[in-house]
């Protein structure tokens, strides 16, 4: 089932940015995969929708689910990146109002990342152009 349309309003090239991490992130930690999928998806409505990126790679252990958002933390050191990636987009979800969370059912089982952006959703923006 399709979603309505929905608009975001904000600093442009910050929200391109969360989309932008989120995926290079699913893409590096492919691992070995040999039928590798990524999904990008949105449910709910309005303020209240949730967007996610959701892969089949590498995946998360429960203990590093909260710690995989901080400043520097790169759960392998021999992965390329500075471990900046992902504390950035939370940086960025928080300023529009919302939260991000990590979700995995461990190594092997693929990760999803989900998050609210409702400072960027406005409900009367339609309304605000007539």
């Amino acid at each position: 089932m399709a979603l309505p349309e929905l608009t975001l309003f904000g600093d442009q090239p910050r929200l391109v940015e969360i989309w932008q991490n989120l995926v290079e992130n699913a893409c590096k930690f492919m691992g070995g995969q040999p039928e590798p999928r990524l999904e990008l998806g949105a449910r709910g409505s309005g303020r209240n929708t949730v967007f996610y990126v959701r892969d089949n790679g590498i995946g998360i252990e429960s203990q590093y689910l909260e710690k995989v958002f901080g400043l520097f933390e790169k759960l392998d050191r021999n992965a390329e990146g500075t471990g900046l990636g992902l504390a950035l987009v939370r940086r960025i979800v928080e300023l529009n109002g919302g939260k991000i969370w990590a979700e995995s059912q461990g190594r092997g089982l693929g990760t999803c990342i989900s998050f609210t952006l409702p400072g960027a959703v406005r409900d009367d923006w339609e309304g605000a152009l007539s």
